[in-house]
Parts: structure tokens; C-alpha cells; sequence
């Protein structure tokens, strides 16, 4: 009589059938990652992939690059390297809690082989940074940047330009702490570094000092920041890729101090001159540039031209509704409303402020 399997036998049977399967597939695996280096191949993919904002399917790559990685043994480093890329796609994709532990691996893995004051961390503290910034955590992100600008004042010197990206981000993190004396002393470090008198129109001193202006702004120091600003001027007039982003808010804000201070005549050819720059740098269209030319209206309310202010608000708005910006509406609706009531227009004014009234309360 043949000898069969009961049930249970012949279940048996097919459970260590597909252990060995699951074995047999898994030493495959490790051949194939070992042998033929597909692990290298899905790396070079997946990085690729990151440089072409295809960030999911780097994701995907980079991950299945650091299982075959490890399954090799491969150098700690090239795991650094692949944990790198998995992190910043998640940060690129706003997925900054999946971003933290590769990034944080990539620190480890670094700071294993090359030691704990190598010049080589600076990268990976520099990504760390970066991130708790964008997670608005930036207590966490000012450890980072101190470690990072330790590093480097030792590889590079403590007046080093180099170190400026360093101190900017632990300027940075003081500021959203609400630790402007402390912002203060790195911006003014970053100026001493900018300041040679090798290199008077040195742009980068432009840049410290408008930031170091928008700090004393902040501490309502409104002389120091007309020095700064001051400063900087000529600096930007001379360099032409300043204008949108630094020469243009240098010239509102002297125009602005000037204003504050009643001294209206001074106020005005910063005033011109910054909505000329705007429009010729960002567009007639621009947001920022409707922001300058209710800045002039209101100017030209203070000086007593309220029919010419009326026609420059209403450029203003109609650049704002345009743009669909519903605080900045608010704002050009608030200057309108006060040259309607100079121009004895209360219906009119009351009318607009109805308006801004209904605007703030939607959401």
C-alpha cells in the first residue's frame, strides 16, 4: 500500500515548502544585491530621480538602494549618501517628520567614520538645520546651525565669508525665538565679516546690512536701521540683481522712516524712486510693487494732495484685487478710506470701510 500524507501532514508539507521558498528568495536577493551591485543601479536612479523632482519615485528607489546597501555591507559613507536623498526628497515633498531619521542617520553614519569635529559634517548639520526650520521648530534648528558654524570657524577661520550661511541660520532661528538682541550681535558679526575696505561695493555687505536694518526695525530702532539702510544704498544702486530683494525694501524703508519722522520732502525720492525700481524689477503687475504705490499714495496724503492720492490708491488696489491678496486689499482700502474723509467723502469712505469690515471677517 502507497504511503500518503494525511491533511495535516500534507499542510506541514506546504508550509515548509514555502519557508524555503521565502529562504531560497531572500538568499537570491542577497546574491543578486551582492554579486551584481543592483543596489548601485537603484541608487544612481533614484538620485536621478531626486535631481528631476520625480521625489516619490526617488523615495521609492533610495529606499529599496539602502535595503540592498546594507544587505552588502556596503560602505558606510554610500549608505550616508542614500539616506541624504531619501530625507531631502521627503523635506521636498513637506513630509518633514518622514525626513528627520534619514537625515539623522546620514549625521550618525558620517560622524562614525570621519569623527565629531570633521569639516565633512557641515553638510549633514546644514540639512538638519534646514529642516527643523521648515518644521517651525527652530530651537532645534539653532543646535544644528551652532554645531556647523563651530566646525567651520575652526576649518576656516572666525572671519572666514564662509561662515556667513552659518550665522544667517542661527540669525534666523534667534529672530523666530524672539531673541532679537541676540540676532542683533550675529548680524552685526556678518557685517564685520562683509565690511572690507579692499571691496567697498562688496554686494554681500549690501545684504548684511539690509538685514541687520530689518533686525533694528523689529527692536523699534528706527535711527540705527536709517544708518544700516543708509549704507547700503549706494551699494545696491551699483548692483543691479539687488534690486528686487534688497534695494527695493531699503528704499521703502527710508522712505517710511522719513515719513514717521514729518519729514515728507526727504521721504518723497526715496518713495519715486522705489516704485520706478519695482516696476521695472518685478512688474507693474507685482504685488509688491501695488504695495510701493500705496506707500506713495500715502504719501501724497500727508503732503495734501488728496485727489492725486485718490488716483495713485486706486492703482494700488486694482493691482491687489488682481492678485486676489486679501490682506493687502485690507490695506489699500484703510489709505483709501482716510483720503475719502479728507476729501469730506464720509458716504464714500464709509462705504469702503463696510467693505473692509466684511473682508476681515471672512476667512
Amino acid at each position: 500500500m502507497p504511503y500518503t500524507l494525511s491533511e495535516d501532514g500534507m499542510q506541514i508539507k506546504s508550509t515548509i515548502g514555502k519557508t524555503l521558498l521565502v529562504v531560497l528568495f531572500c538568499l537570491v536577493s542577497i546574491s543578486v544585491f551582492a554579486k551584481d551591485n543592483t543596489w548601485e543601479v537603484l541608487f544612481d536612479s533614484g538620485k536621478q530621480a531626486y535631481t528631476d523632482g520625480r521625489y516619490s519615485q526617488a523615495i521609492e528607489r533610495l529606499s529599496e538602494a539602502e535595503k540592498g546597501a546594507r544587505l552588502s555591507k556596503a560602505d558606510e559613507l554610500k549608505l550616508a549618501e542614500i539616506c541624504k536623498y531619501i530625507g531631502l526628497s521627503y523635506a521636498c515633498l513637506h513630509k518633514f517628520s518622514d525626513a528627520e531619521a534619514p537625515l539623522k542617520q546620514t549625521l550618525a553614519y558620517v560622524e562614525k567614520v570621519k569623527g565629531a569635529e570633521s569639516e565633512e559634517l557641515i553638510p549633514c548639520l546644514v540639512d538638519l538645520a534646514n529642516l527643523y526650520f521648515a518644521s517651525s521648530k527652530p530651537g532645534q534648528a539653532e543646535g544644528f546651525a551652532k554645531r556647523a558654524l563651530s566646525i567651520a570657524e575652526k576649518v576656516e577661520g572666525a572671519d572666514s565669508p564662509k561662515l556667513i550661511q552659518y550665522l544667517d541660520q542661527m540669525a534666523n532661528a534667534s529672530v523666530a525665538q524672539g531673541k532679537l538682541s541676540e540676532a542683533e550681535s550675529i548680524r552685526k558679526r556678518v557685517v564685520s565679516i562683509c565690511d572690507r575696505p579692499s571691496d567697498p561695493n562688496n554686494p554681500m555687505l549690501a545684504i548684511a546690512l539690509y538685514d541687520l536694518g530689518v533686525i533694528y526695525m523689529r527692536e523699534h530702532k528706527s535711527d540705527e536701521m536709517q544708518a544700516a539702510f543708509t549704507r547700503a544704498l549706494p551699494i545696491c544702486e551699483k548692483t543691479e540683481p539687488l534690486h528686487a530683494g534688497v534695494y527695493l525694501p531699503v528704499l521703502n524703508g527710508l522712505g517710511g522712516y522719513y515719513m514717521d519722522k514729518g519729514r515728507l520732502y526727504e521721504a518723497e525720492p526715496y518713495i519715486l524712486k522705489a516704485v520706478e525700481v519695482a516696476q521695472q524689477s518685478l512688474g507693474v503687475d507685482d504685488p509688491a510693487t501695488g504695495t510701493t504705490i500705496r506707500m506713495q499714495a500715502a504719501l501724497q496724503m500727508l503732503q495734501g494732495n488728496y485727489s492725486q492720492a485718490e488716483v495713485t490708491i486706486k492703482k494700488a488696489l486694482a493691482i491687489h484685487e488682481k492678485a486676489g491678496n486679501k490682506g493687502l486689499i485690507i490695506g489699500d482700502l484703510s489709505v483709501y478710506s482716510q483720503i475719502l474723509r479728507k476729501l469730506e467723502r464720509s458716504d464714500e469712505a464709509a462705504k469702503i470701510e463696510a467693505r473692509m469690515s466684511d473682508l476681515k471677517a471672512k476667512k
